[in-house]
């Protein structure tokens, strides 16, 4: 698929620095994913990250693992992929104007709100929804379903007699 394509060559030590951050990552949670099927929240959101680190290099050239050699050493790196160690002037059509950022502003808030009014008014399903929704509630509110519940089982069974 790619022979047609001018190669690009990357600076060996950053990657071998960021592939050792990713077997490190990911060894143990083949263990306990895949051997001994221990989920908790923590090592699933240890997963998550991994995936992240993966998709930004393979969709945006972004490698975190990159960066992170590139703050220890305290050196430049060489050929880093698509060029990301030259100092570049952005053109004119690359510049981020007030009006993008204020429409950048809204929509993240709007996400924020509207993912917080999803788990806050849905009934979950799952043990990791149920762990959001307590999580994004007060005690207070907590309270209140817990009591809002228990008045609705009492009705029930008082239906029931």
């Amino acid at each position: 698929m790619v022979r047609h394509q001018k190669p690009e060559y990357v600076g060996g030590l950053q990657k071998r620095f960021s592939w050792t951050l990713g077997w490190f990552i990911s060894l143990p949670m083949m263990y306990w994913f895949v051997l001994h099927w221990d989920i908790t929240f923590y090592k699933v959101l240890i997963c998550i990250l991994c995936l992240t680190l993966m998709i930004l290099e393979s969709a945006f050239s972004i490698c975190v693992g990159c960066m992170i050699y590139k703050w220890i050493i305290q050196e430049e790196p060489e050929h880093c992929p698509g060029g990301k160690c030259e100092i570049k002037v952005k053109e004119p059509i690359q510049t981020f104007n007030p009006i993008q950022a204020t429409v950048a502003i809204v929509t993240f808030i709007a996400l924020l709100v509207g993912i917080y009014l999803f788990l806050a008014k849905t009934e979950s399903k799952t043990f990791f929804g149920e762990f959001l929704h307590e999580l994004v509630l007060t005690d207070q509110q907590l309270n209140a379903e817990e009591e809002a519940k228990m008045a609705k089982e009492f009705e029930e069974d008082d239906e029931d007699w």
